[in-house]
């Protein structure tokens, strides 16, 4: 009985150990959202060096890295997988009349993700038909730099004009255990 309460303490803090080691192979699952928040400024319609008309077009650009992103940052050199699922788009502080007539978003590496017409006050929030390849870009650039530049660019029915363009990125991501 002696020997039995001896190795008790022993016992325990080898299952405790064992309990608490992680096998090589076991993965963090956790899905989140990666956002790009491009502040928009249409200016004046204007002539070109070359006299050519310019109808209030916009091109704004922002990089969005996972270093920043709170909830993937620790997990950086442990990831193992990305998966995009879906892009949300939003165009936020149009006013009265307001369009936007034609919206392209690119991402940088890849090209245009989606092409969004006649954004208003009223119908400024999409989730476009991205097609499954290019998902697939998109997480394997994010994968490869930890980062995604994102440009948007078109023209408005007016000038001059601010708006904000949200790029929602929903993820999917597989990291090794810290």
């Amino acid at each position: 009985m002696k020997r039995f309460f001896t190795l008790s303490p022993f016992l325990f803090l080898l299952i405790a150990f064992f309990s608490c080691v992680k096998p090589e192979n076991a993965t963090e699952d956790f899905y989140t959202t990666l956002s790009a928040e491009i502040p928009v400024t249409v200016v004046d319609t204007t002539m070109t060096a070359d006299s050519v008309l310019v109808f209030n077009s916009f091109s704004d650009t922002i990089t969005e890295s996972l270093e920043n992103h709170e909830g993937v940052k620790d997990y950086l050199d442990l990831i193992k997988r990305i998966e995009c699922n879906e892009v949300n788009i939003e165009f936020n502080g149009l006013l009265g009349n307001q369009i936007i007539e034609k919206a392209d978003v690119y991402v940088e590496g890849i090209g245009i993700i989606a092409t969004i017409e006649n954004i208003n006050p009223s119908n400024y929030i999409f989730t476009p038909d991205v097609n499954s390849s290019v998902l697939i870009q998109i997480a394997y650039l994010l994968y490869l730099d930890k980062q995604l530049t994102v440009i948007v660019s078109g023209t408005t029915n007016q000038a001059p004009m601010n708006f904000i363009t949200n790029i929602y990125f929903d993820l999917h991501i597989e990291a090794s255990p810290l």
